[in-house]
């Protein structure tokens, strides 16, 4: 699958967790990844719902595939690649907010998609905007 979702329900997260059902809605659009996975070498667009919260891990696969024009789609309040987050002792850390990665990428400015008060969880918007919005589009919805 050219769409890949990452989401870890052991990792750093803001707001209400995808359930179950939602997770199974967006299998079916999705290659669903965890944190600790490898991104799939045909990954077109990654979906991260951990928002500012990224594998450190992962960087170097998430930054060439970016450069190399990958999609990238992150549900945050906050700008996206701002808190690496590791794993040690079986539990997750989130380092401190910071600014590298993201400069690294040139990403300048991140734009909110949606306002507080919204009570839809993170999967059920990306479900809803990517089936109604984004399904025949071949190309990245966005790139960061």
């Amino acid at each position: 699958m050219k769409y890949t979702l990452i989401y870890d329900p052991t990792a750093p997260f803001d707001g209400v967790r995808p359930s179950d059902a939602d997770l199974a809605q967006l299998s079916e659009q999705f290659n669903l990844m965890s944190f600790t996975g490898a991104l799939p070498a045909e990954t077109a667009v990654l979906v991260n719902l951990h928002g500012k919260y990224f594998p450190k891990g992962l960087w170097k696969e998430l930054s060439d595939g970016l450069k190399r024009g990958m999609g990238y789609l992150s549900f945050s309040a906050e700008a996206p690649l701002s808190r690496p987050v590791y794993r040690s002792g079986g539990e997750w850390y989130a380092e401190r907010p910071q600014t590298a990665y993201h400069k690294r990428l040139m990403i300048r400015t991140a734009f909110p998609l949606s306002g507080p008060g919204r009570s839809s969880s993170a999967a059920t918007r990306i479900f809803r905007y990517w089936t109604t919005a984004c399904r025949p589009l071949s190309s990245p919805i966005l790139r960061a």
